[in-house]
């Protein structure tokens, strides 16, 4: 049998131990619920980081999207009103620019210029439908998320990247065709 000294210590390892192993998993579901408040999803943002995340982002365009959608502006609804309204980067947004995964980054600026030039309800149903032919190939990391689910991702990905403006880019492409 320990002394009770040795006793005491081996039962605190074990509790430091155990709350040491549960941060990761803290952190991961208060990711999930602040996603979820911005009306995107954990999953679902993995699902077409798996997709979109290998495409290749022009550096200066990284650097210039970063630096326009930055900040964050509170602006109140009305002068004599409480509530105010938050533009900026949300969760969806802060993660990617903080994730050492640059794939979610890809992923944001790919979601967000087809945000800005495709109708989002169009654009969900399409990505809808080839996330479901990925799942039904047996496509390694695929799953069906559905029509709400990818939405929600558009949305939380538009609204939070809305300071950057794509038209310069879409006249410039234009102009070379």
């Amino acid at each position: 049998m320990l002394p009770l000294q040795m006793q005491l210590s081996v039962e605190l390892t074990n509790v430091f131990g155990a709350v040491a192993a549960a941060l990761p998993w803290k952190k991961i579901l208060d990711l999930g619920r602040d996603l979820r408040k911005s009306g995107s999803d954990i999953v679902v943002e993995e699902d077409l980081a798996n997709v979109f995340g290998r495409g290749k982002i022009v550096h200066a365009l990284e650097n210039r999207f970063k630096h326009s959608i930055k900040d964050t502006k509170i602006v109140p609804l009305h002068p004599t009103c409480s509530i105010s309204l938050q533009s900026g980067p949300g969760p969806t947004v802060t993660r990617a620019m903080r994730d050492q995964d640059r794939r979610y980054m890809s992923t944001v600026i790919q979601l967000s210029f087809l945000g800005a030039v495709f109708n989002r309800t169009e654009l969900a149903a399409a990505l809808t439908e080839c996330m479901s032919k990925r799942l039904t190939y047996g496509i390694q990391d695929s799953s069906g998320p559905g029509y709400e689910d990818i939405a929600g991702v558009l949305e939380a990905c538009s609204s939070q990247t809305s300071s950057f403006d794509w038209y310069p880019h879409i006249e410039a492409v234009e102009q070379r065709i």
